[in-house]
C-alpha cells in the first residue's frame, strides 16, 4: 500500500496544497512557515483520524477540515477523503475502510512509535536504549535461547505482583484487597445488629428531602420562565416604544379630518408628476423646433456639383497618383535614360567603338551572332575548367609530399611505384598480431613468476594438534548423566531432600549440563580447525607445482614468438622499399603513409591528363574565332573580357529602353487626366489658363473636392434636421395630451371628496402623506417586534404586557430576574445533592442484610484469602527456579537485530562505527558501540550526531523486521515517516542515510520531511527518488516599520501605571447561549442542552467571533 499524493483542502493554514509522493523515497522540503509540519500532521490525521482538540482548525472550523489522498493498493488506485466525521470515498459521502488498517486494530500512538522518527525521538530514544529502556531495548536485550523462558518468567512475575507485594504501600494487590474485604466483612457483621433503627430514621429524612427538592425545582423552573420573559422584554422594548409612538400620531391625524386614501394619494402624485414633466417637455420641444428651423435656413447646398459628384470623387482620388507619375518621369525616368546612354558610350569605347550620334546603330554593330558566341564560350569554359584541374592536382601533390616529409619519408618520382594496399594491410596485420602475441606471453610470464613468489612467501605453518579430545567430551557427558540419574531416582522414589539441598542439586545439574555442552563445542571446533589446516597445506603444495610447470611452457612459447616477429619485420621493410620511399614507416603510421602515396600517384596522373587536354584545345579555338571576326592572336582570356563587356552593353541597353517606355506612359496618362479636369472645372465656374501648370490643375481639383464635401455635409444635415423637426412636433402633441389627462385625475379626486381640485385637494394629500409615514413606521416596528419575540409569543400580548413601561423599568426587571434565577438554581442544585446523598445512604443501609448474610460473607472472604495465599506461594517458587536458570543465558545473546543494526551503523558512519553489543550486569542493562579499530565506547563518549545515528540504525533495523513481519502475515505496508531526523548528520552521513532509506523504500513507503535544502539536493541525485518542494510562505501584507513596532511594545513598560491592553470579558447575560452551544458542537466540544456554559467555552467563542 502506498500513498501517491496528499491534498490539504483546507487544512490548517493550507488550502488546495498538493504533495506528490513517489514509488521510492520521497523527500518533502518546506521552509519555515511553509506548511511542512502541517503536511506531516495531515498525513498522520489521514491515517488515524482528525482529533477533537486539533490545532489545525485555525483558519476554518474543525468540521470543514478535509484531507484528500490518492492511495495505491493491490486492487488499484483510489481517492480517499478524511474529514472530522470519518474516512470516505471520492464522493466524500460513501464511508470507506482504511486499506492500511482493515481490522481497525491500530492507532496513532502505535504507528508513531514504530513507523515514525523525529529528531526529538532520536535524542530521547538514543538515551533510553543506551540505558536499557524503551521498546527497542526490550528487543535488544532479549536472548535468543532464553526468549521463551524470559517471556514465561515475565508472565509469572506479573502474576506474582498482582497477587502480593511485600511493601505495605501496595494496597492494590489481590491478596491485600482480599484481606481488606475480609476485615470489612467482619466489621459489618459486628455493626449489622445495631443498624435497624438508623434505617427507619433515614427513610423519613429522604422523604423530607424529596419534598424540598420538588419545591426548589418548581421555583427554579418558574424563575427560568420569568428570566426568559424579562430577556424577551429587553429585546422588544425599543420596538414596542416605536409602535406606541406611531399609533398615537396616526390617531391624531385621523382626528384632524378627511384625507386621501393611499391609492388616491399615489394616483394624485403620479398625475402631478406627469403634468409637470409634460409641461416642461412641451416648452423645451417648442424651443428645439425653432432652433432647428434656423439651422436649416443657414445651410448651403450646390445641386449642380452634387450632380457630378462621382466624377469629382474619381478625379480627386487619382490626382495624387497622376502627379506622382509625372514627377517620376521628370525626376527618375528621364535622368536614368541619360545616365544609361553615357554608360553605353563608355563601354563601347572600351572595345574600340565610337558611338557618335546614333547610339542604337553603334550597339547593333558590336553584336556577335549567338551561335558563334556560344561556340567561343563553350571552348572558353572547357579551357578554364582544365586549367583549374591542373592547378588543383599540383597543389594536392605538393601537400602529399610535405606530409610525407613530416613522417621522415622522401619520394623519388622517377623510381616511385603505386603501392599495393592489400599487400601492405596483410603484412601489417601479420606483424601486429605477432607482436601482440609476444607481449601477451611476456605478461603471462611475469604474472606466473609473481604468483610463484607469492606462494613461496605464504607457505602455511605446520598444523597445531587439538588440545581437547573425544575422551574429554565423553567424561563430561558421563558426569552430567550421573547427576541427572541421581536427581531422577530421588524424584521417582519421593524421598525429596530439604529445600536448600534441592536448590544445590539443581545448581549442580545445571553446571554439569553447561560444562558438557561447552566441552563438546570446543572439541568440535578444534577438530574442524585441524582438518581445515591440513587441507590448506596440501592445496598450497599442489598449487606451487602447477604454477612452476606453467612458467616452463611460457618460456618456450616466448622464444618461438620472438623468431616469428623478426622474420615478419624483414618482409615488412622489403615491401616498403619496393615503393621507392627513403624510409620504412612504423606500424602505427603505415596506414597514413600508404594513403599519402596513393594520393600522390593519383594527383600526378590527373595533372598529366589535364595538360594534354589543354594542348588539344588550340586547334578548335582558331576554327571558332575566325567566323566571329576575331583576330587569330586573340586568346581565351581576351575573349572572356570582351564577352563580359558585350554582356554589360546588352544589360544597359535593355534598361535604357525600359525607362524610356515608362517615361512616355506617365506623360500620356497626365495628358488625359488634364483634359478631363479642364472640362469639369470650366463647367463648375473654376477659371484655368490655357497653358496651366500641373500645380494649377491640382489646386482646381482640390477646390472642387472641398466644395463637394461641404455640399454633402449640408445636404445630410438638412435631411436630419427636417426629420427631427417632424419628430419634435409629434412629441409636443403627446405632451399636450398628458397635461389634459393629469387635469382629469385632479378633477375626479376633488369630486370624490367634495373639495376644490386645486388648494383643498393639496391639503387632503398632505394629511395622507403624513399619516402614511407613521403607518410605515408602525409596520416596521411590528416586524422588528415579531423577529425579537420568543417563538410562540403574540405581538399584541407582548405590547399589552409592557403597558407603559420604558427601558429603565425593563432593565431593572431583567437584572432582578437574573439574580433570582441564579439564586433558586443554586438552591435546587443543593437540594438535589442532599437528596442523592440521602438515597445512597438509605440504599446502603437497606442492602446490608441481616446477621446470617453478614456471617456468610465473612466466611466467603476468609476462603478467598486462603486460596490466594496458596496460589502466590506456588508462583513465587516457580519464579525463583526460572531466575536461577535464566542466569546461565546472559552471555549467549545473539540478537539478529543487533547484527542488522551494526551493518546499518557501519554504512551510516562510513565505516567508523561498525557494531553494537548488549551487556547486562547485576540487572543493569547497557548498550555499547564498537569502533572499527576494535575499541568499545560507552554512550557518554559519543557525539550527539553519532548517538542519533546509533538509534537510527536500531530503529531502521526494527522497522525492517516489523515491516517484513506484517507482510508475512498478509497485512498491508504502513508509511515510514522521518521528521528532520537527519538534522545532526554531516553531508557524507546524510548521503549514506538517504541511500539506506532509498533501499528500504523498494517495498516500504519512506517519507522524509525536512527544512533543509541540502537534504533535498542529496535526494535528487538518487535514481527514482522524488523531492516535493512546498511553496514558500506568503509575504506579510501591509508590513509596518519594525523599529516602530518594537518601540510600541516597549512603551507600556516605560510609563508608570501603564499596562498592555487586555481583552474585555462580556457578561454572560449579553451572549446568546443557543449560538454558543451550536458553535461549540461544531468544534467538537460537548455542552449541555440547558444551564450554564463553561467559562473557557465562552472565552473561546468570544475569541472566535470577535
Amino acid at each position: 500500500m502506498r500513498i501517491r499524493s496528499l491534498t490539504l483542502r483546507p487544512y490548517g493554514e493550507c488550502a488546495d496544497v498538493t504533495i506528490e509522493f513517489g514509488r521510492g523515497l520521497t523527500v518533502v522540503l518546506g521552509a519555515n512557515e511553509a506548511g511542512k509540519s502541517t503536511a506531516l500532521d495531515a498525513l498522520t490525521d489521514l491515517l488515524w483520524a482528525i482529533p477533537l482538540n486539533t490545532s489545525r482548525a485555525s483558519r476554518v472550523r474543525r468540521k470543514d477540515l478535509r484531507i484528500l489522498a490518492e492511495v495505491q493498493t493491490a486492487e488499484g488506485t483510489s481517492t480517499l477523503t478524511r474529514s472530522p466525521s470519518g474516512l470516505f470515498g471520492a464522493d466524500q459521502f460513501t464511508p470507506a475502510i482504511a486499506p492500511w488498517d482493515r481490522e481497525q486494530s491500530l492507532d496513532r500512538s502505535w504507528w508513531r512509535t514504530r513507523f515514525g522518527i523525529s529528531h526529538e525521538q532520536l535524542l530521547e530514544g538514543g538515551r533510553e536504549v543506551f540505558e536499557g529502556k524503551g521498546d527497542l531495548a526490550e528487543l535488544v536485550f532479549a536472548a535468543r535461547e532464553g526468549a521463551s523462558a524470559r517471556a514465561l518468567r515475565s508472565d509469572i512475575a506479573a502474576q506474582v505482583d498482582v497477587l502480593f507485594k511485600a511493601h505495605k504501600g501496595n494496597k492494590g494487590v489481590a491478596l491485600r484487597k482480599a484481606y481488606t474485604s475480609y476485615a470489612e466483612a467482619d466489621a459489618q457483621l459486628r455493626s449489622v445488629l445495631t443498624g435497624a433503627d438508623m434505617v427507619s430514621a433515614q427513610r423519613s429524612e429522604v422523604k423530607r428531602l424529596e419534598v424540598d427538592y420538588a419545591r426548589a425545582k418548581g421555583e427554579s423552573e418558574q424563575a427560568a420562565r420569568t428570566l426568559q420573559g424579562a430577556r424577551e422584554d429587553k429585546r422588544v422594548i425599543t420596538h414596542v416604544l416605536g409602535l406606541r409612538s406611531a399609533r398615537a400620531h396616526v390617531d391624531r391625524i385621523a382626528a384632524e379630518g378627511d384625507r386621501l386614501t393611499p391609492e388616491e394619494l399615489a394616483q394624485l402624485a403620479q398625475a402631478d408628476e406627469r403634468r409637470d414633466l409634460a409641461q416642461a417637455a412641451s416648452a423645451r420641444l417648442t424651443r428645439d423646433i425653432a432652433d432647428r428651423m434656423a439651422e436649416v435656413d443657414q445651410l448651403v447646398v450646390e445641386e449642380p456639383l452634387l450632380a457630378v459628384e462621382q466624377d469629382v470623387d474619381r478625379l480627386a482620388a487619382s490626382l495624387e497618383a497622376r502627379l506622382a507619375d509625372l514627377k517620376r518621369a521628370d525626376d527618375e525616368y528621364l535622368p536614368e535614360v541619360e545616365r544609361t546612354s553615357d554608360d553605353l558610350r563608355r563601354r563601347l569605347l572600351d572595345i574600340g567603338v565610337d558611338a557618335g550620334v546614333d547610339l542604337d546603330k553603334a550597339i547593333a554593330a558590336t553584336r556577335v551572332r549567338a551561335d558563334y558566341a556560344a561556340a567561343l564560350n563553350e571552348l572558353t569554359d572547357r579551357h578554364e575548367a582544365l586549367t583549374a584541374d591542373l592547378e588543383e592536382a599540383a597543389k594536392a601533390r605538393a601537400a602529399a609530399e610535405r606530409t610525407l616529409l613530416g613522417y621522415g619519408i622522401q619520394l623519388d618520382p622517377a623510381k616511385a611505384t603505386v603501392p599495393d594496399a592489400t599487400a601492405v594491410t596483410a603484412a601489417k596485420n601479420l606483424l601486429s598480431n605477432a607482436f601482440e602475441v609476444l607481449t601477451t606471453q611476456k605478461g603471462l610470464e611475469q604474472k606466473a613468476r609473481d604468483e610463484i613468489q607469492e606462494l613461496e612467501a605464504s607457505a602455511p605453518s605446520t598444523p597445531t594438534p587439538a588440545h581437547t579430545t573425544r575422551e574429554d567430551v565423553d567424561s563430561h557427558r558421563h558426569a552430567r548423566d550421573l547427576h541427572w540419574s541421581s536427581l531422577r531416582e530421588v524424584w521417582l522414589t519421593g524421598e525429596l531432600p530439604e529445600p536448600a539441598e534441592r536448590g544445590r542439586s539443581a545448581d549442580d545439574l545445571t553446571a554439569s549440563i553447561v560444562a558438557a555442552d561447552g566441552v563438546s563445542d570446543v572439541e568440535a571446533d578444534e577438530r574442524e580447525r585441524l582438518a581445515s589446516e591440513v587441507a590448506t597445506a596440501q592445496a598450497h603444495v599442489a598449487g606451487l607445482a602447477k604454477k612452476q610447470q606453467e612458467l616452463t611452457g611460457l618460456l618456450a612459447n616466448i622464444a618461438e614468438s620472438a623468431a616469428n616477429c623478426d622474420a615478419l619485420q624483414r618482409d615488412w621493410d622489403g615491401l616498403w622499399q619496393s615503393y621507392g620511399v627513403s624510409a620504412v614507416p612504423d606500424l602505427d603510421h603505415s596506414a597514413a603513409v600508404l594513403e599519402l602515396l596513393t594520393a600522390w600517384h593519383k594527383e600526378q596522373f590527373a595533372a598529366s591528363e589535364a595538360a594534354a587536354k589543354i594542348a588539344a584545345l588550340e586547334a578548335p579555338w582558331r576554327v571558332a574565332a575566325e567566323p566571329a571576326g576575331l583576330d587569330s592572336a586573340v586568346t581565351v582570356a581576351v575573349w572572356r573580357t570582351r564577352a563580359d563587356i558585350l554582356k554589360q552593353i546588352d544589360d544597359l541597353d535593355t534598361k535604357r529602353i525600359e525607362r524610356s517606355r515608362k517615361e512616355a506612359e506617365a506623360r500620356t496618362q497626365w495628358a488625359g487626366y488634364e483634359a478631363e479636369a479642364r472640362s469639369h472645372l470650366a463647367g463648375l465656374g473654376v477659371e484655368i489658363p490655357s497653358a496651366a501648370s500641373p500645380s494649377q490643375i491640382e489646386n482646381g481639383v482640390l477646390q472642387l473636392q472641398k466644395r463637394l464635401v461641404a455640399s454633402r455635409t449640408a445636404r445630410t444635415s438638412r435631411t436630419g434636421l427636417l426629420q427631427r423637426i417632424d419628430e419634435l412636433k409629434e412629441e409636443v402633441a403627446q405632451a399636450g395630451r398628458e397635461i389634459a389627462d393629469a387635469g382629469s385625475v385632479r378633477t375626479r379626486l376633488g369630486e370624490s371628496h367634495g373639495a376644490d381640485p386645486a388648494a383643498e385637494l393639496d391639503v387632503l394629500a398632505k394629511r395622507a402623506r403624513e399619516a402614511q409615514g407613521y403607518l410605515d413606521a408602525e409596520q416596521e416596528s411590528l416586524g422588528h417586534l415579531r423577529t425579537a419575540m420568543d417563538p410562540g409569543s403574540d405581538s399584541d400580548d407582548v405590547a399589552s404586557r409592557l403597558g407603559s413601561d420604558d427601558e429603565v423599568a425593563v432593565d431593572s426587571r431583567l437584572a432582578e430576574a437574573a439574580q433570582h434565577e441564579e439564586h433558586v438554581d443554586e438552591e435546587a442544585a443543593s437540594a438535589l445533592e442532599l437528596l442523592t446523598a440521602g438515597r445512597i445512604s438509605l440504599k446502603d443501609m437497606e442492602g446490608s442484610g441481616g446477621a446470617a448474610v453478614a456471617q456468610a460473607a465473612l466466611a466467603s472472604h476468609q476462603a478467598r484469602v486462603a486460596h490466594l495465599t496458596e496460589q502466590w506461594a506456588t508462583l513465587a517458587l516457580q519464579q525463583h527456579l526460572l531466575d536461577r536458570t535464566l542466569d546461565t543465558y546472559g552471555s549467549q545473546d545473539s540478537c539478529s537485530l543487533l547484527r542488522r543494526a551494526g551493518e546499518i551503523l557501519d554504512r551510516l558512519t562510513v565505516g567508523r562505527w561498525v557494531a553494537l553489543s548488549a551487556n547486562e550486569d547485576q540487572g543493569k542493562k547497557t548498550l555499547v558501540v564498537l569502533r572499527s579499530d576494535g575499541e568499545t565506547l560507552e554512550p557518554s563518549g559519543l557525539s550527539e550526531g553519532t548517538a542519533d545515528q546509533v538509534f537510527l540504525a536500531l530503529r531502521l533495523a526494527a522497522v525492517a523486521e516489523q515491516h517484513a513481519d506484517r507482510l508475512s502475515r498478509g497485512e498491508p505496508a504502513l508509511p515510514f515517516v522521518l521528521d528532520d531526523a537527519l538534522i545532526a548528520f554531516d553531508d557524507s552521513r546524510t548521503n549514506e542515510a538517504l541511500h539506506l532509506l532509498h533501499e528500504l523504500a523498494e517495498d516500504l513507503q519512506v517519507v522524509v520531511f525536512t527544512h533543509h535544502e541540502h537534504v533535498a539536493s542529496a535526494a535528487e541525485g538518487l535514481d527514482g527518488a522524488v523531492v516535493s518542494r512546498m511553496d514558500p510562505p506568503e509575504a506579510v501584507s501591509g508590513a509596518l516599520d519594525a523599529e516602530e513596532l518594537r518601540d510600541r511594545v516597549q512603551r507600556p513598560s516605560q510609563s508608570p501605571g501603564a499596562s498592555l491592553p487586555t481583552a474585555i470579558r462580556r457578561p454572560t447575560s449579553e451572549l446568546d447561549l443557543t449560538a454558543v452551544r451550536a458553535w461549540a458542537r461544531d468544534q467538537g466540544v460537548a455542552v449541555a442542552e440547558r444551564g450554564r456554559v463553561a467559562q473557557d467555552v465562552l472565552d473561546k467563542y468570544l475569541r472566535a467571533t470577535q
